[in-house]
């Protein structure tokens, strides 16, 4: 059997957590190890892990010394595991009973396991009381796994890093970055899959993603005028496009060597946006150069 390992990084996460790692342990293709990375949490978190440890050995907590926030307690979490394949997860959604056996079925329908590879899925989404508030995460984000190329992942990222189930040649080249001016390690993943790796999209749901809004409806009521707001913004200070320019950089930096051929053209030229114009950074946003 391919053993799996889960990376869970949590912050002040108790209310929730108990439902989160109930559906990992009840998993029908079981796992081998639970790394939890917790990031200073001041609220119950920590006894509820040790109460899941308690019981089942393969769970080790290790705590920061301080807070290094997301990006580098999931890095700290992928690096501390010992398989061959990583589930990541949050603090507060609940996993299907099949969402590992589903995934690691796919996974291993490939023959290089050194080839750096995400196996991603949609999920349903919940509220607060674990009531099922919309059937598709991807649908209310607008977001579309089957139609992306290395360009828009550039520009936005579809990979939600709950979903996740990465090899050991992705955990490989995560821990080649050191993660400065990555927006988040998800989006690294992204990058490095449609770069220069391998990203398969499972069209199942999964897991329950937990959304902590009052409704879908207001959150994309919210979502797209905190958008318009953002772009709004960012046209008056001139920095449209810059996180992710800047996280461009910073990847061509670390991963330029690697990235497909094809694709070496694709990042050289939204990298060197950086100093263009807002009309040529708002024409290469909506494909018009």
């Amino acid at each position: 059997m391919n053993e799996i390992s889960v990376a869970l990084c949590t912050y002040n996460g108790g209310r929730y957590l108990r439902k989160q790692l109930v559906s990992i342990v009840n998993q029908s293709y079981p796992v081998s190890e639970i790394i939890i990375v917790d990031d200073c949490s001041s609220d119950d978190t920590i006894s509820v892990i040790e109460e899941f440890m308690a019981k089942y050995k393969f769970i080790k907590l290790y705590v920061n010394e301080r807070n290094m926030g997301s990006n580098q307690s999931f890095r700290k979490a992928i690096s501390l595991t010992n398989n061959d394949f990583i589930a990541l997860c949050d603090q507060d959604d609940i996993w299907m009973t099949s969402k590992l056996e589903s995934q690691i079925k796919e996974m291993c329908k490939i023959p290089d396991f050194s080839t750096p590879t995400v196996i991603f899925h949609d999920s349903l989404v919940i509220d607060s009381h674990d009531n099922v508030i919309a059937p598709s995460f991807l649908k209310i984000r607008g977001l579309r796994p089957t139609a992306v190329t290395f360009r828009s992942i550039l520009l936005n990222n579809i990979v939600t890093g709950c979903t996740c189930l990465i090899n050991r040649g992705m955990k490989d080249a995560v821990l080649k970055s050191n993660m400065d001016r990555i927006i988040m390690h998800d989006y690294l993943i992204a990058l490095i899959a449609y770069g220069f790796g391998k990203a398969i999209y499972l069209d199942e749901k999964l897991m329950s993603y937990r959304s902590h809004s009052a409704s879908v409806t207001e959150k994309n009521v919210i979502t797209l005028r905190s958008r318009a707001k953002d772009f709004v913004n960012r046209i008056r200070n001139n920095s449209y496009l810059t996180p992710m320019i800047e996280q461009g950089i910073s990847f061509q930096k670390d991963y330029g060597k690697y990235v497909f051929g094809g694709n070496v053209k694709v990042l050289n030229n939204f990298v060197s946006l950086r100093n263009a114009s807002l009309l040529k950074k708002i024409c290469y946003r909506w494909s018009l150069i």
